[in-house]
């Protein structure tokens, strides 16, 4: 019913992709210092190395275990090479020790929504969002979660956060009108039909929802 529900497996490479852009000084770096493993192990991540690159910040972490970003970047590792329980424990062992992470909560929040663990998705969703209260991704994801369980006012609620946060952001207008569609108002899910069509202007399948609705409205 949703075609954006993917999505939220998808928004976690803009977070890899932002991350993973952290700035190393300008000046030579002692290449057995916390800096120089990560700036090592940022290179073999960057490279598809992802065993390499938890080695390189495992040593990063030793060297200076006060920085939850290396635990961030173990993590993350482990998630490209499909060891979620692994990905799962060190973005753990990261909220663990700062507790404002935001894209930590918010990565544990994909992992399990991705494992249909929808209760504690929210509550990492939650916390994310408590963070940064302009995390578009985050109420979005969070209102696919509720969504999933079928709680539609829950999940308009978080859709609303997303719009307000990006106002262009289609999927979340999209998702609303399938809601409002599937509950029986159909002059809402027309509302957010449109809006989602003023945005995403190629899409014939919504384009024929919206003719069927405004003759249903007709007939009423």
């Amino acid at each position: 019913m949703l075609k954006y529900l993917l999505i939220l497996l998808l928004v976690v490479l803009w977070l890899v992709n932002t991350t993973f852009m952290t700035v190393i000084a300008e000046e030579p770096l002692d290449e057995f210092s916390s800096q120089g493993y990560l700036k090592k192990g940022m290179e073999a991540y960057n490279s598809g190395h992802y065993s390499e690159a938890v080695e390189k910040f495992q040593q990063a972490y030793v060297l200076d275990s006060k920085n939850a970003l290396y635990l961030y970047y173990i993590a993350k590792s482990y998630e490209k090479m499909n060891n979620t329980a692994n990905a799962g424990y060190y973005y753990k062992k990261a909220v663990n020790k700062d507790k404002d992470m935001v894209s930590a909560w918010y990565n544990l929040g994909l992992l399990h929504a991705e494992q249909k663990r929808y209760n504690e998705a929210a509550d990492f969703f939650e916390r994310a969002v408590k963070i940064d209260k302009k995390f578009g991704y985050a109420y979005y994801n969070l209102g696919n979660v509720f969504l999933a369980q079928n709680k539609y006012q829950a999940a308009i609620d978080n859709y609303l956060n997303a719009i307000k946060c990006n106002k262009d952001y289609a999927p979340a207008y999209y998702n609303l009108a399938c809601i409002y569609k599937e509950i029986g108002k159909k002059e809402d899910a027309l509302k957010y039909y449109e809006k989602y069509q003023s945005i995403e202007k190629e899409d014939q399948a919504v384009k024929k929802v919206i003719n069927s609705l405004k003759e249903e409205l007709k007939g009423k």
